[in-house]
């Protein structure tokens, strides 16, 4: 059971949004752009596979070039294109008082324990969304599991807010709704392990509570683009002036003066910076370089102070900016479970992993090796020859008798969101293509 706890005050948390509402321009067009990018690069692919005579190994590395465009703004620009596009188009950054009345908040419990194409049906994540996104949105862009249990709660615009009391209102209501579903599963199993995800602002919930998690109960802690408080990052923030400006107007001075109210009576210290000394083993805390949003200086600070209290948290800095990251890990914990994907790691050469790098170095890219490892295995599923995957232990060893195509197909409907399952059929359809015309020409 964790420490500190309260029952979550019913007068002032709702289950139902109200006047939630996503975005006037939400993640989705840039979402749905990338993936279009991603089947445009695949035709690229093809064709150059076809004109150069490039076969098997040399096809699948080629399709690498998708993890390249995506990163494209890494090119030594200390910005985010993603972000300040996100920016511009939002009218609630740039008018921030449309949202700060917003203060209703969203929960939802997720059961994937049959969904065949992952592993971990055992396991339970808490996920904190980031700002303003509403839960079918965040199914979409992979925020919330698609296996095992899940208990997912929303980050209502009135999050980030002029007046920190409402600020904090909104954090203990989050903490509440977890600390209630945490408490329950406890009850039920209290040997249960818990994983627990956080995105961009909703951090501090969620360092909270993988912080008060027992120490046999902690299962897999994942920080994305987080910051050390709330305050300072919004005067530090390029993308958040329109809120500074209304904080300011307030009377409030400095992030330090908006970050004085953060002390709860039960609850104690709610900002992440002084939830961190006690985080597991698998710790992941994620960075995004060119973050316009929250400055990764807040990420690292954070980092720093809890790897210095456990050493073996994993710190990584991403080439990204503050969507990017959360897109780009979102996917990546998806990855992290496909069996498909799994499988295809498993037989991955030196060779084709040293090609892989070799690939994403042209650009200055550096990836983590787990990282580079999964998506090198996801350009062989979708790429490499028909007769080199049918002796794979992907297709050899799979319990429904698949052929390549099939776990192909299933790949992408698994992946993208349901709600894309035609655009995943067509570029299932177009690997396919891919794959028959490198046979060809051999």
């Amino acid at each position: 059971m964790l420490e500190h706890l309260q029952q979550p005050d019913e007068h002032n948390r709702s289950r139902k949004p109200a006047r939630f509402r996503v975005p006037d321009v939400p993640l989705r067009p840039q979402a749905d752009r990338m993936h279009e990018r991603f089947a445009e690069l695949g035709r690229t692919a093809a064709s150059s596979a076809v004109e150069k005579g490039t076969t098997g190994l040399e096809a699948g590395v080629t399709a690498a070039k998708m993890l390249r465009e995506f990163m494209r703004e890494v090119d030594a620009q200390r910005d985010s294109p993603l972000d300040r596009a996100y920016a511009i188009k939002n009218q609630d950054l740039k008018y921030p008082e449309r949202s700060y009345g917003r203060v209703w908040m969203e929960t939802k419990e997720y059961d994937n324990r049959d969904a065949k194409e992952y592993t971990g049906d055992d396991q339970i994540t808490v996920v904190f969304l980031p700002w303003d996104a509403e839960m079918a949105q965040s199914y979409d862009y992979g925020f919330i599991p698609k296996w095992g249990r899940s208990f997912a709660v929303s980050t209502p615009g009135a999050f980030v807010n002029k007046n920190p009391e409402v600020t904090k209102s909104v954090f203990l209501n989050a903490i509440n709704s977890a600390d209630e579903y945490v408490t329950k599963l406890l009850q039920e199993n209290p040997k249960q392990k818990i994983n627990v995800t956080c995105y961009s602002s909703a951090n501090g919930a969620g360092f909270y509570i993988a912080n008060k998690l027992p120490l046999e109960n902690k299962g897999r802690f994942l920080s994305i683009v987080s910051g050390s408080g709330l305050g300072r990052e919004i005067f530090a923030s390029p993308i958040l002036e329109a809120i500074k400006r209304d904080v300011v107007s307030r009377g409030i001075p400095d992030g330090d003066t908006y970050n004085q109210v953060f002390n709860d009576e039960q609850r104690g210290l709610l900002l992440p910076i002084h939830n961190c000394e006690s985080l597991g083993d698998d710790t992941v805390i994620a960075i995004g370089r060119n973050d316009l949003y929250i400055p990764a200086a807040f990420g690292h600070e954070i980092a720093q102070k809890a790897s210095a209290a456990n050493p073996n948290i994993k710190v990584i800095e991403y080439p990204f900016g503050h969507i990017g990251t959360m897109l780009y890990m979102g996917h990546l914990e998806h990855l992290r479970h496909m069996k498909s994907v799994l499988k295809m790691a498993d037989e991955l050469t030196p060779e084709m992993l040293g090609a892989f790098e070799n690939l994403l170095a042209k650009k200055n890219i550096s990836l983590p090796q787990e990282d580079t490892r999964l998506w090198c295995a996801v350009a062989q599923i979708l790429w490499g020859t028909e007769e080199k995957l049918n002796k794979s232990r992907l297709v050899i060893e799979d319990p429904e008798k698949r052929t390549i195509r099939k776990i192909a197909d299933d790949f992408f409907t698994a992946v993208l969101p349901e709600s894309r399952r035609g655009f995943a059929e067509r570029l299932s359809t177009l690997s396919g293509q891919i794959r028959g015309r490198v046979r060809a020409l051999q």
